[in-house]
C-alpha cells in the first residue's frame, strides 16, 4: 500500500516510474531478493493501474517487465543456476503444505494465472 501511494501513476508517467524504480533496484547489482522485489513491484504497478481505472497499462507493464527480464536479468539468472537454483535456495526453508513436485506447482500457478486473467477480463468487460 505504501509503495503504491508513492508511485503517482498516470498513463504518462508509468513508463518513467517503472524505469526509475527498476534502475535503482538493480543499481548495486542483481541478486535473487532483488529479482523477487522486481516482480513484486510489477505486481504493485498492475494492481495500482487497475485500482485507478488505468487497466490498459497492465499489458504495458507486463511488456516492460518481460523486456527488462530478457535484456538485463536473463544472463544473471542463467549464470546463477536458473530458476531451479532459486527454488533450491528458497524452497527448503519453507515447510511445504503438500508434497508435490515443482512441475505440479508450476502447473497449478499457471492455472491460477489463467483463472485470474479470465476473472479480470470478465470484471473489466462489465
Amino acid at each position: 500500500a505504501e509503495m503504491s501511494s508513492q508511485l503517482h501513476l498516470t498513463p504518462f508517467t508509468a513508463r518513467g516510474r517503472f524505469a526509475t524504480v527498476v534502475e535503482e533496484l538493480f543499481r548495486d547489482g542483481v541478486n535473487w531478493g532483488r529479482i523477487v522485489a522486481f516482480f513484486e513491484f510489477g505486481g504493485v504497478m498492475c494492481v495500482e493501474s487497475v485500482n485507478r481505472e488505468m487497466s490498459p497499462l497492465v499489458d504495458n507493464i507486463a511488456l516492460w517487465m518481460t523486456e527488462y527480464l530478457n535484456r538485463h536479468l536473463h544472463t544473471w539468472i542463467q549464470d546463477n543456476g536458473g530458476w531451479d537454483a532459486f527454488v533450491e535456495l528458497y524452497g527448503p526453508s519453507v515447510q511445504p503444505l503438500f508434497d508435490f513436485s515443482w512441475l505440479s506447482l508450476k502447473a497449478l500457478l499457471s492455472l491460477a494465472l489463467v483463472g485470474a486473467c479470465i476473472t479480470l477480463g470478465a470484471y473489466l468487460g462489465h
